[in-house]
C-alpha cells in the first residue's frame, strides 16, 4: 500500500528532484500541497461510495443549524458534509422515519399552494395552514438546514432529531501516516494529477532543446478513469479489497 513518503518520493523522481527541494520552498511543502489539493479535487469532482455515511444533526425549529460539520451517527466525531443525500427523523427508540429533504423554493411552491384561495390580511400570515401536512422535510439554504414545517405539533419539540445520509469530505494530509481510501486505491490518480500540478513549478522537468515537455495528462486521465471505474464495482460486488494494481 502506497503512504504518503512512497508518493512524494515517487512524484519528486519523475520531476528529477529531491524531495527536500520541494518540501521546503519559501515555508511551503508543494509537494504536499500537490498532492492535498488532487486529493480535495477527486473529492469535489465525483461522489465515490466510500465517502457516503450517515450523520446526527439537531435542528432548531427556531434558528436551524449548520448542516457542516456533524457528527458520524452514533458517535461524537464530527465529518465535513459535501452534500446531503437523504433525511430521516430519528426516534428515540433509534427507529427512522424517512421525511423529504428539498430547498427554499420548494417551501416557497408549497406555500403558495397552501394559501392559494385564502383571502390576504395581516393576520392571516401566519400560521401557515399545515394541518394535512402529510410529511415535513429538512430544508437547506446556503450552509443551513431548517425544519419545515417549524411546528412542534407535526414535527416534535425543539430541537429535532435527525439523521441524513450524506457524502462527506475526507481531511487534508498532513502527517505521513494519515491515509484514506483516495490514497489507498487512487494513488495512480494523485501521483499524475501532482505531477501536473508541479510541472508548472518545476524548471527541471525533462528539459528538451524545445523547452519542458508537456504535463502527463494522458496518464492522469486515464488513472482517473480507473479510479472511477473501481468505485463503480463496489457498488456492484460490495468488495472493498477491490485495487486499481
Amino acid at each position: 500500500m502506497t503512504t504518503l513518503p512512497d508518493l512524494k518520493s515517487k512524484i519528486a523522481g519523475y520531476l528529477q528532484l529531491a524531495v527536500a527541494d520541494l518540501e521546503a520552498v519559501n515555508g511551503i511543502d508543494l509537494l504536499l500541497d500537490a498532492i492535498n489539493r488532487s486529493h480535495q479535487y477527486a473529492q469535489m469532482q465525483y461522489d465515490f461510495e466510500l465517502m457516503r455515511c450517515s450523520v446526527d444533526v439537531s435542528i432548531s425549529l427556531t434558528s436551524g443549524v449548520l448542516f457542516s460539520p456533524a457528527h458520524l451517527h452514533g458517535t461524537t466525531d464530527y465529518v465535513t458534509i459535501k452534500k446531503i443525500v437523504r433525511t430521516y427523523l430519528a426516534g428515540e427508540s433509534g427507529g427512522m422515519r424517512p421525511i423529504n429533504y428539498s430547498n427554499r423554493e420548494w417551501v416557497s411552491n408549497d406555500l403558495m399552494f397552501r394559501w392559494q384561495g385564502t383571502q390576504f390580511s395581516r393576520q392571516t400570515v401566519q400560521p401557515a395552514p399545515f394541518g394535512n401536512i402529510d410529511t415535513p422535510a429538512v430544508i437547506q439554504m446556503g450552509p443551513h438546514l431548517y425544519m419545515y414545517p417549524a411546528d412542534p405539533d407535526v414535527v416534535g419539540q425543539s430541537p429535532v432529531s435527525i439523521v441524513m445520509d450524506v457524502y462527506r469530505y475526507f481531511p487534508d494530509y498532513s502527517e505521513d501516516d494519515d491515509n484514506d481510501f483516495i490514497l489507498e486505491f487512487g494513488d495512480d490518480f494523485l501521483f499524475w494529477d501532482s505531477v501536473c500540478r508541479l510541472n508548472f513549478f518545476s524548471k527541471e522537468f525533462v528539459n528538451r532543446q524545445e523547452g519542458n515537455v508537456s504535463p502527463p495528462n494522458k496518464e492522469r486521465d486515464e488513472a482517473w478513469a480507473d479510479f472511477v471505474a473501481w468505485d463503480g464495482s463496489l457498488i456492484l460486488s460490495g468488495d472493498t479489497s477491490l485495487s486499481l494494481d
